[in-house]
Formats: C-alpha cells, structure tokens, sequence
C-alpha cells in the first residue's frame, strides 16, 4: 500500500509505503516522526492499495502527549452525496467532577471540485444567542479546523450542547469528524464522533428497525465510569423514542422508558434516568420509534469518573 500525508490544503508533505501478509494488522508508530517532518498540525493520511490482491482497513491513533490518552479514528471512503453529515453531539459545557467539555470540529472535501456547505446546530442546550449557521468553501482537497466550535462559531456559552448538520449544496465527498475533550493532568482526554450521513444505515424512522449501544457501566466510584445515552431528530419532524437497558449478560431488560425528541433538536440524558442511582455493569441500550415521522441518530456515552475520559458508541442498526 501506498500511504500519502497530506497537509490542511490537501498539498502532499511526504508518501512511503509498506507491505502487509495476509490477514495482518500492521501498525506503523509516529507516522510523522518516522518521515521527519517534526511538529504538524492537521494533516491527513490516505492509504491507496497498489497490489493487485488483497484489501485494507485502515485507521488511525490520536494520542495525547501529556495524558497518553488514545483517540481511535476509522478511515472513511465517501462516495459523492448531497446527503447532510450528522455529528450527534457537541459539547461547550461543566460536566461533573471538575470536568469542562469542549468540542473542535474537522472537515475535509476528498473530491475532486470545490464543496460549498452550511453547518448548523441540532440544539440541546444552548446558552446565549448562537450566530446564524456557519458557510464555508473548500477547495479539493482541503480540511477546515475549528477549534471549540460551539463556542468559537456559534458564539455558544457555558453550558451548551448541541448536535452538527453538514449540509453541502450538491454532491460531495466529506469526512467529517469531532473531538469532544477535556483538559485535565498536563494534557486531555477525549472521544472522536464521526460525521454520519443522513442517509446511514443506523438512521431509524417509525417502523424501520431497532438500533443498540453496548458496552455501558454505571458507577459512582473513583475507578468506574458513568454513562449517558443522547438521541438527535435528523427527519424534520417530532419523533417519540422508546429506549430499553438490557443487561450485557443475560438479555434481560432491567427498565424502559419513552422520550419525546422535538423536530431538529438533540437530547441526551443519563443511564439512571431509567435504571435509577445504583451501580450495573455491562448493559446496552436499544432505541425503537414509538410515533413521529422523524428521523434519528442514537448513542450511548461512558465517562470515566476520574479523568473524564469518554468513549463514545453510536447505536448500530439491529439485524
């Protein structure tokens, strides 16, 4: 395979390739280091297959020189769309145990032609007046950065959460993504949202299925983790959403509950809003419409009650 870095404008900085057996993970370490580029800021790598067998998936690791905090981002391949990119949550916001949360936001245009778009907020809780919805223009190739976006965009303060709607006026290939962190012990620590189309498979309406987010745990102590699950209304219309905890180990349904999701809104809540304070470990969450003719995306979220390291799940569709 051939592994290109590219800066911001999509300008090449260095390429190398390396070869893989088949059925092999291959992890290359400090990939700008090891092509002595030194300090870099957002670039991009793209991984192109030069062989003529085999196929890859590629990712990449973020990891925080203070904390040691490691951020894991899948490659994305996006064919050409005028779908809208969904980021279910931003956060400018206090959390619990003297955490802050904030969000920055990154979109590249993969094409081949200039990509204009409009981002806007799906509101959950907003603090201050936010400024109208953001246009930017990039070239091919481009990424654009904004740090602390609901803040530095928006206008947004404390506290504020809100989901983010890419929406490109014709077809286009976007990777989108955000970093929600904390900053905390000399460095921070954070989750990656990917940017999901409209028209993703873990998008649900009234009678299209059922999605699910494992790997949950609910605590109060110093080494546990706490978790919160968020839903955001893509569809343009109010939607009733029935979310069930299941245990992890049995199957068994440990409490339900229904939530009304206004059109174009965002909510999110804690686990113990349905299973109440004491401590579970290994549930998963399922969400199922009950009325509206909306649309949503789901996710669960556990937060680590000492570092405020999260890890975010979005919901996948049930087979």
């Amino acid at each position: 395979m051939r592994i290109d870095i590219l800066d911001s404008n999509g300008g090449l900085l260095t390429s190398t390739t390396r070869d893989a057996a088949a059925n092999q993970t291959l992890l290359i370490t400090d990939i700008i280091g090891v092509r002595g580029l030194g300090a870099t800021a957002n670039f991009r790598v793209d991984f192109t297959v030069t062989s003529l067998t085999g196929r890859i998936v590629p990712f990449g690791i973020l990891i925080d020189d203070g904390t040691g905090d490691g951020l894991f981002e899948p490659a994305g391949n996006p064919t050409a769309s005028s779908a809208d990119v969904i980021v279910t949550q931003a956060s400018f916001a206090q959390g619990n145990n003297d955490t802050f949360f904030k969000t920055n936001m990154y979109v590249t245009n993969v094409g081949a032609s200039p990509v204009t778009l409009t981002v806007s907020l799906i509101p959950r809780l907003v603090t201050g007046t936010p400024a109208s919805p953001r246009v930017y223009t990039l070239a091919p190739g481009q990424t654009i950065q904004k740090l602390d976006v609901l803040n530095t965009e928006f206008g947004l303060q404390d506290p504020s959460a809100s989901g983010l709607r890419i929406h490109p006026t014709g077809p286009a290939q976007l990777v989108v993504s955000t970093r929600t962190f904390v900053e905390k012990f000399g460095g921070t620590f954070g989750f990656f949202i990917p940017g999901l189309s409209a028209s993703s498979s873990g998008v649900i309406g009234l009678g299209t299925g059922r999605v699910a987010a494992i790997q949950l745990d609910q605590s109060s102590s110093a080494t546990g983790s706490r978790s919160n699950f968020g839903i955001a209304e893509i569809g343009g219309a109010d939607v009733l959403v029935h979310v069930t905890a299941k245990s992890g180990d049995t199957g068994a349904a440990l409490g339900s509950k229904s939530y009304f999701v206004p059109a174009n809104t965002s909510f999110q809540t804690s686990v113990t809003d349905i299973l109440g304070s004491g401590p579970v470990t290994n549930i998963y969450l399922q969400f199922e419409l009950e009325g509206g003719a909306g649309k949503i995306l789901a996710y669960g979220v556990a937060v680590d009650n000492t570092s405020g390291d999260a890890i975010y799940v979005p919901a996948a569709k049930e087979p």
